[in-house]
């Protein structure tokens, strides 16, 4: 049985997405050891040392991701190596607090410093986007080329993750009306775009990475990214809200990573994907708030002074 078709058994309610990510790490690091991609047995991942030899160059982030995918691919076996994978989960724990006291620092890493941009200069790009569009007056168009439907596609997607700098939460996304949007589930893991009365909108998200901690939400669209997916809404026929060159096909989260990539390095030469988007646009709206060693700092002088923690002395604080 093959490490697909294991997964699929032990994880029945997996999302398709979940488990392609799953399989493209699985087959870039068999690569990466015998120059293979055949995923029919997980004996590639027997030899641990062998498998850390393969990883030992990538960044904390890629690591983190290729052994929870062998975590995933060792787990479904029908035959439990128990012993490696405790081995393996030791060696993401230690991975993760590294990377835990990396964050507190508040550093780029070498990548985020090559490719860093100002979120002025993702507005840029933005406008940029929008002058082709004006210019060339696409949106008067009965219908669009290639091209130009990949103009507006640019443009959604910028005011998209200007408005909501999420992860690649938009990969396969349906779009729903009002009827349909009725209809959800609680039981419902998918990510919709519903189409609501009065011409609004909302982003409807039953998956995503934090959805345990902090729940499922609904996430009002704003008016001025409203307005451009009534214009793309004219075009994209497809029921899906990103899609693919055919036109048909929705984009899943790769897609969306080459995607911005591709745009940004036309636009500024610079590799961008949503996660460093996400790090631009946090860093433009906590400019002005202490730093965590400045946060720690304070901390550490009430707890002197006082004999009582951050949290207590909130308490003690009165307003008038």
């Amino acid at each position: 049985m093959s490490i697909e078709e294991q997964i699929i058994l032990k994880r029945p309610n997996i999302k398709q997405s979940s488990l392609n990510t799953y399989l493209i790490s699985l087959k870039n690091l068999r690569k990466n050891i015998d120059n293979k991609t055949e995923l029919d047995n997980t004996n590639f991942l027997q030899d641990y040392d062998k498998v850390m030899e393969s990883i030992k160059d990538m960044k904390i982030t890629t690591k983190k991701n290729r052994i929870t995918s062998i975590l995933v691919a060792l787990g479904s076996d029908n035959d439990l190596n128990d012993k490696l994978i405790d081995k393996y989960q030791l060696k993401l724990k230690e991975l993760n607090d590294k990377y835990n006291i990396f964050l507190k620092t508040q550093k780029k890493t070498e990548t985020q410093e090559k490719n860093w941009l100002n979120y002025e200069d993702l507005v840029d790009v933005y406008n940029d986007v929008m002058k082709d569009i004006k210019d060339n007056k696409i949106t008067t168009k009965k219908e669009l080329n290639d091209k130009e439907f990949n103009q507006l596609q640019q443009l959604v997607i910028l005011r998209t993750y200007l408005d909501f700098p999420l992860r690649n939460d938009f990969a396969d996304m349906k779009i729903l009306d009002y009827k349909e949007y009725k209809k959800i589930t609680d039981d419902d893991d998918n990510n919709y775009l519903s189409i609501l009365p009065k011409n609004k909108k909302k982003f409807i998200l039953n998956d995503f990475k934090n959805r345990k901690k902090i729940g499922k939400k609904r996430l009002d669209i704003t008016p001025s990214l409203n307005k451009i997916i009534n214009i793309w809404l004219k075009y994209n026929k497809s029921g899906f809200y990103l899609v693919k060159t055919d036109r048909k096909t929705p984009m899943n989260p790769n897609n969306i990573t080459k995607y911005l990539n591709k745009l940004f390095i036309n636009k500024t030469g610079k590799k961008i994907g949503s996660s460093l988007i996400r790090h631009i646009v946090i860093s433009k709206l906590t400019e002005n708030e202490p730093t965590i060693e400045e946060e720690e700092k304070k901390e550490q002088d009430i707890e002197n002074k006082f004999l009582h923690s951050k949290q207590m002395n909130k308490l003690y604080r009165k307003v008038d």
